[in-house]
C-alpha cells in the first residue's frame, strides 16, 4: 500500500512538472512558456548590448520603436547611449515577470562595470500573439554598490 501511494505521488508530481515544462501552468496569470520567452527577449538584448551588437540588441524591439529611433545598426553609439549601464554589465538578476493589461513587465537588478547597482524595468508586449518584444526600458540608479 505504501509503495502504491508513493508511486501515485511520484506520478502526480511528474504530471505537474510536465505541465509546467509545456507552458500549460499559469502563475499569477502568466504561463511558464511566456515567462521564459519574456526573460529570453530581455536576456538577448543584454547580451547583444554587451557584445556591441546594436542590430541584434534592438531586434527584439517593437517596430514603432525602430521608427522613432532610426536604424541602430547605422549609429550603434547613439542607440546604446541610454543603455550605458547595461553595456558590459557584470551581473543581472531577474524578478518574475508580471502581465497587466496585455503588457508584460520584467524587472532586473543590474550590476554595471563600476559595481553600481541599477534597476532595469523592461516593458514588453506580444507582437501579433507570437513573440514578446521589448517596448520600453527604464533604468533607475540605486545608491547600492556591489562588492
Amino acid at each position: 500500500m505504501k509503495r502504491l501511494l508513493a508511486t501515485a505521488g511520484l506520478l502526480a508530481g511528474l504530471g505537474a512538472a510536465m505541465a509546467c515544462w509545456n507552458g500549460a501552468t499559469t502563475i499569477d496569470g502568466i504561463t511558464t512558456a511566456d515567462a521564459l520567452a519574456i526573460r529570453a527577449a530581455v536576456q538577448s538584448r543584454l547580451e547583444a548590448l554587451s557584445n556591441d551588437d546594436a542590430a541584434r540588441a534592438f531586434a527584439p524591439a517593437m517596430a514603432e520603436q525602430h521608427a522613432s529611433t532610426g536604424n541602430p545598426g547605422k549609429s550603434p553609439n547613439r542607440a546604446r547611449q541610454p543603455y550605458n549601464p547595461l553595456h558590459r554589465y557584470r551581473r543581472a538578476l531577474f524578478a518574475e515577470p508580471r502581465i497587466s493589461a496585455g503588457k508584460a513587465i520584467q524587472m532586473a537588478r543590474i550590476t554595471d562595470e563600476a559595481s553600481h547597482v541599477w534597476v532595469a524595468i523592461f516593458r514588453l508586449r506580444q507582437e501579433r500573439g507570437k513573440h514578446w518584444k521589448i517596448d520600453a526600458c527604464q533604468l533607475l540608479r540605486t545608491d547600492i554598490v556591489a562588492i
